[in-house]
């Protein structure tokens, strides 16, 4: 039986995996796809601390070797379940069956796709990230593609850019791409000029392995100061939980504090060394 369980191999699996590992605690990390995650998606990182110029898949590569360099076990594997038991957790996925003393949720989020007239709008200057990609637009004229009514986004381009422009993605009729470049977005009412695009984050359940805990609200898995779900020994931590930012600092840093609270919670848990 494994001390705990992390389920996704973003920045912040990783970090709760180095955490954990030289911690001293049984921990095995669990991915479908590729390590990095999101990440692998991001063209250009400057804003990671230490890292003043690099690729998504670069910043992956080295999180992932640090996590081989230390031993840290993982499996590509698809989780499909979790069942909560009297005495531990349960994994089920589309190979295996492991039992756990503790969970931690890192699966991350989805990211919205552009798809408009049933096609997905593929472009180089089209983000998925404001607060990432923000400052490279400074004094252009961009577009806020949203979904909620959540202002974060749009505040913070508001500050930067020289003109925003805030659209439903219902409103937009098409889309005028040239070497590349979103160019013209077209709306019933008017055509729109525009240096960069970027897509709200929203709030896309990148898994439903979870549904059966019923922890997640409008999406977002709900969590305490301590990181812990309403069911006990389940975490979660990086940008599956409700919160403003999602950044790769605040996710390696949510990653580690919450296996400080694992530690805490195996520590005070007795019955743990009966099993």
């Amino acid at each position: 039986m494994y001390d705990l369980i992390i389920i996704g191999m973003g920045p912040s699996g990783m970090s709760a995996g180095l955490y954990a590992k030289r911690s001293n605690l049984n921990v095995l990390i669990l991915e479908s796809n590729a390590p990095g995650g999101t990440l692998l998606k991001v063209k250009n990182i400057d804003n990671y601390l230490g890292f003043s110029n690099t690729s998504g898949k670069d910043l992956a590569l080295s999180m992932f070797n640090h996590i081989q360099d230390l031993g840290i076990e993982y499996k590509i594997e698809n989780v499909l379940k979790i069942e909560n038991k009297k005495e531990y957790k349960e994994i089920i996925t589309n190979k295996e069956k492991y039992k756990t003393k503790t969970i931690l949720i890192t699966s991350g989020k989805s990211i919205n796709k552009l798809i408009i007239n049933n096609e997905n709008i593929i472009a180089d200057n089209i983000s998925y990230c404001v607060i990432c990609d923000g400052a490279l637009y400074k004094d252009k004229n961009v577009v806020l593609i949203e979904e909620t009514s959540d202002d974060t986004e749009k505040l913070y381009l508001d500050n930067i850019a020289k003109d925003l422009k805030v659209l439903k993605k219902e409103e937009i009729k098409n889309i005028n791409i040239e070497n590349n470049l979103v160019k013209e977005i077209k709306t019933s009412d008017e055509t729109i000029k525009t240096d960069g695009v970027f897509v709200a984050s929203g709030d896309n359940i990148a898994t439903e392995f979870d549904k059966d805990l019923d922890i997640r609200e409008n999406g977002k898995i709900k969590i305490n100061d301590k990181y812990e779900t309403k069911v006990e020994g389940i975490y979660a931590s990086g940008d599956v939980i409700k919160k403003d930012i999602c950044q790769v600092c605040n996710a390696v840093s949510e990653g580690a504090e919450a296996v400080i609270s694992i530690i805490k919670y195996l520590g005070v848990n007795k019955r743990w060394m009966f099993l």
